[in-house]
């Protein structure tokens, strides 16, 4: 039996070059491996606990709801971050081994603004 999807969540906002290079760079790695994409564009009204959080630091990126990677995005980490949560998916674990605390593996801020 197959496992979940990987979701990857791009969080972004108007008027941000490195988000556009951002949405590239995602759709050049869905070439190479399978996952969901959700775009969240922080600046609107119903999304304003992602502003608070990230409103210097878009573009964003979490798979599976876990901080991955901010600004410049290392297209060769993602596939590896996302082909690590397929494993996971697949062997019936939940965001648990590997896969799991990508903020802490991949650079999440450590500090709070």
């Amino acid at each position: 039996m197959a496992g979940k999807r990987v979701l990857l969540t791009l969080f972004t906002k108007r008027y941000c070059g490195l988000c556009e290079e951002a949405k590239e760079a995602v759709d050049r790695v869905r070439t190479k491996v399978a996952f969901d994409v959700t775009e969240v564009d922080i600046e609107q009204p119903q999304h304003k606990q992602w502003f608070r959080k990230y409103m210097f630091d878009v573009p964003v990126i979490h798979v599976n709801e876990e901080f991955a990677m901010q600004h410049r995005i290392d297209e060769r980490l993602l596939e590896k971050i996302v082909r690590g949560q397929q494993q996971s998916n697949n062997n019936g674990s939940s965001n648990s081994g590997s896969g799991s605390d990508l903020g802490e593996s991949f650079g999440e801020p450590t500090t709070k603004r």
